[in-house]
Parts: C-alpha cells; sequence; structure tokens
C-alpha cells in the first residue's frame, strides 16, 4: 500500500535527514531542468504550481497502482530538488522493482547551477543534446502530461454528468467551469 502524499513527503525528508541533507525540498519537472556536460541547470524561479502539480503526480501514481519513485534529482544551494516517478506500465514497474513507495537519494547527489537569464537558458537548451546527463532529465515527469490526465479526467467527470460535448469543450477552455453564468448553450 502506498502512503497519501503528505505521509510520503514526511518519509522522504526522514530519509534526507538521516544522510544529512536538507529536509524541505522543492519539486522539479521536465522543463524545469537541463543536464549540461556532467551538471544540471535549473531554471529560477521554479513555478510556484511545481507542488500542487507534484501531488497531483503522486495522486495519479496512486490511482495506476504500480508503484511510485521519490527520487532527489540535484540538490540546489543546499536545497534537495525531487521528483516523482510513476511508471509508464507495469513493465517499466517491474524493471525499476516498483510494488509501493521507493524512495531516492543518489550516493553522490549532484550540486545544480541556477539560470535565471532566458538567452542563457536557451543557450543551455541547445547544447544540452549532447550532455551524458540527458537520460536523467526525460524519466523528469512533465507538466503537461500531468494536465492532460486532468483533463481528460474532468471530460470524463463531465460525460457521467450527462453534459453535452459542446460543454464539454467550453469546459476544458475554462478549466472546470461556466464563465458568466453561460453554460455552451444548454439549459441547466
Amino acid at each position: 500500500m502506498v502512503p497519501d502524499f503528505d505521509s510520503a513527503v514526511e518519509q522522504f525528508r526522514r530519509f534526507l535527514s538521516g544522510e544529512k541533507i536538507e529536509t524541505s525540498v522543492v519539486w522539479i519537472f521536465r522543463k524545469d531542468a537541463i543536464a549540461s556536460g556532467r551538471s544540471i541547470l535549473l531554471r529560477i524561479p521554479l513555478p510556484a504550481e511545481n507542488e500542487r502539480l507534484a501531488r497531483r503526480c503522486y495522486f495519479l501514481g496512486q490511482e495506476r497502482g504500480l508503484g511510485l519513485r521519490i527520487e532527489l534529482l540535484c540538490i540546489l544551494d543546499g536545497i534537495p530538488c525531487c521528483y516523482i516517478w510513476v511508471p509508464e506500465d507495469q513493465q517499466a514497474a517491474e524493471y525499476a522493482m516498483l510494488s509501493g513507495l521507493k524512495l531516492c537519494i543518489p550516493v553522490e547527489p549532484i550540486n545544480a547551477r541556477a539560470v535565471q537569464s532566458s538567452l542563457r537558458w536557451n543557450l543551455n537548451k541547445y547544447f544540452s543534446r549532447r550532455s551524458n546527463l540527458q537520460w536523467v532529465i526525460d524519466q523528469l515527469p512533465a507538466r503537461a502530461d500531468i494536465r492532460e490526465v486532468d483533463r481528460q479526467v474532468q471530460l470524463q467527470s463531465c460525460s457521467r454528468e450527462g453534459h453535452s460535448q459542446y460543454t464539454l469543450r467550453f469546459d476544458v477552455v475554462f478549466l472546470g467551469g461556466e464563465a458568466n453564468g453561460w453554460n455552451g448553450g444548454n439549459e441547466a
């Protein structure tokens, strides 16, 4: 059984503490990080929605029932930058030896560097394709994937409630609701 998000994060913090690593974590996603040579660059400031999306990613992994992994990717100015990995299918879960919650910290965590400049970020992004660490970045969850799953869940929920397709499209555009009392032309 996989614990709820808050309990899992508390377990992870105790694990970090035992390894003499700061316990206040930040959550990162694929577009927040670039592999550059043997280093990882993080675009700061990190989006405010990252924690909410990490929580959602964890919940989606719980629902899938294949196991989850909370992992430290790197350390930025002493703060652990972490992510939640959810296997795509049963085979991926077996390869990762997942059956519940797995907490991972590399033996030698990578020290990340912060990037604030858009120009520097884009230049590094262009040259990052040749990095030895690109495979690490590729396993980070993508915010867009989590949003897409949420959109699909919302569509399923609306279809069960008997809304028309016209209303469904409207709900997706406005993320869950009627704007100014208009419901897509259907009677309430």
